[in-house]
């Protein structure tokens, strides 16, 4: 309503809302703008509800994508969906997931376990006296 008394810019009516309602926390002019702006696209101010069920059916592609398919990269996966890495890396944290590549050093061979043992004997022997 501030907005609209005297055609005001969204930094005068920030500063007027601030005015008068000190109690309130401060309220800055790209908050006033972006309201303005929806307002006038969609009549109201609440958030659309396609945009919020898009979140869902999206996260919903990300995961099935990747319970198909658990070694696939993000980076290959954002090309074959579509998406950014950083939505689909979004996704798997809000549901608390990982994505992590296993980096196998080396493997065990045959003989290994007894040049292991060897090894924690000689530790044992020199630095847990």
């Amino acid at each position: 309503m501030i907005v609209g008394e005297h055609t005001r810019s969204s930094r005068e009516a920030a500063q007027e809302f601030n005015l008068r309602h000190p109690e309130r926390p401060r309220v800055h002019h790209g908050t006033v703008a972006r309201i303005c702006n929806l307002f006038r696209a969609t009549g109201s101010v609440a958030k659309p509800r396609e945009k919020i069920n898009r979140r869902h059916e999206d996260d919903r592609v990300i995961l099935d994508a990747f319970n198909a398919n658990p070694r696939t990269s993000l980076r290959h996966m954002a090309q074959q969906l579509n998406f950014s890495v950083s939505k689909i890396f979004r996704t798997l944290k809000r549901h608390k997931l990982q994505a992590f590549k296993p980096k196998f050093l080396h493997t065990l061979e045959e003989g290994d376990n007894i040049l292991r043992l060897e090894y924690c004997l000689w530790m044992q022997g020199n630095f847990f006296k």
